[in-house]
């Protein structure tokens, strides 16, 4: 990851706040270092820690209290972000949010696909996102897949929606050309 944020620097200088998220498990927080290993990573490429999230689990969470939360606190001193991935959808208790150093919540897709059909779904998205303005976090919605799930998120003053109906995973190669199409390069 960090060797793709370098090529795209070195490309598009424009880019520099673009975020990259990478998915830990609950395995890699057993290893013992990890932390440690990830951090050398970034040295090594020079890549800045702010430039990286760590996408982890409610579940995560609820396997492993002791040691994640030394990890996340660790993170959030070198500057790596913090994102509950797939939020809503497992036993998440809202003390975590206090509890741990959390920066972002990703709204699970079940949520978006069921918030127009269903009043009670479309509170919990409205009250997810209100955590935003009481906790000062980020919140992104997974899996918006229809222009009306789009307009009806920016309706409400979404942070930042991704899915399908924006584009599908690209390998690097195509991702330039698809990123000059959509966010041309400011002179």
């Amino acid at each position: 990851m960090c060797q793709l944020i370098k090529r795209l620097d070195n490309l598009r200088h424009d880019l520099g706040s673009v975020h990259f998220s990478v998915n830990m498990s609950s395995t890699d927080f057993d290893e013992l270092g990890f932390l440690e290993c990830f951090n050398g990573i970034l040295d090594e490429t020079r890549t800045s820690a702010s430039r990286l999230n760590l996408e982890i689990t409610e579940r995560l969470l609820l396997k492993q209290p002791k040691n994640v939360k030394q990890t996340l606190d660790r993170c959030r001193e070198l500057g790596i972000g913090v994102v509950i991935d797939d939020f809503g959808i497992g036993y998440f208790s809202l003390s975590y949010l206090h509890q741990y150093p959390i920066d972002t919540l990703k709204i699970d897709k079940s949520f978006i696909h069921m918030m127009r059909r269903d009043a009670k779904v479309m509170g919990l998205v409205k009250s997810i996102l209100s955590l935003r303005d009481n906790l000062a976090i980020r919140i992104i919605t997974e899996g918006v897949e229809e222009a009306e799930e789009a307009a009806l998120l920016a309706s409400l003053d979404c942070d930042v929606a991704q899915g399908y109906y924006f584009s599908r995973p690209v390998a690097e190669e195509h991702l330039y050309s698809l990123l000059a199409q959509r966010n041309p390069q400011q002179s």
